[in-house]
């Protein structure tokens, strides 16, 4: 009976460190709570919101929307570039241009891509409507 004391409290420990982990989660996606799923972490939200300068940007053409992050977030291509996005989660995801230079893609499931026609050299910033935190860029040269 010595040991229900520790037990006790214990188990109280843990409640409060689970607590405060989900208020820390919840806390940093103020824009839209209800779209954290699976294998989300605020990690990963802290990872996607990271930008590179053009410099680092990736040469491709192929953009994988996974684990709610462009991957790469950055990419450089030449003017006339079609570059397609692919999306790998199970939440539907887009491709919004943050100063209106592209147009906004419609909303893609699972699989389903969706594709621009780069013709004028630039930096096109853009961010995914439901998930604001999610960010890219393509640099066309």
């Amino acid at each position: 009976m010595k040991k229900t004391p520790a037990i006790i409290i214990g188990a109280v420990v843990v409640v409060i460190a689970l607590v405060a982990v989900v208020a820390a989660s919840s806390s940093s996606n103020k824009n839209d709570p209800s779209t954290m799923s699976e294998g989300m972490s605020s990690s990963s939200m802290s990872d996607s919101t990271s930008s590179t300068s053009s410099a680092d940007a990736v040469a491709t053409d192929k953009v994988m929307i996974s684990n709610y992050m462009f991957t790469p977030g950055d990419i450089k291509v030449k003017v006339g570039t079609t570059v397609t996005w692919t999306n790998g989660d199970s939440v539907k995801h887009n491709v919004a241009s943050d100063d209106d230079k592209m147009p906004e893609g419609k909303l893609i499931g699972k699989d389903e891509t969706y594709t621009y026609t780069f013709t004028k050299a630039g930096t096109y910033k853009y961010h995914c409507t439901p998930h604001s935190y999610m960010h890219g860029s393509v640099t066309v040269e």
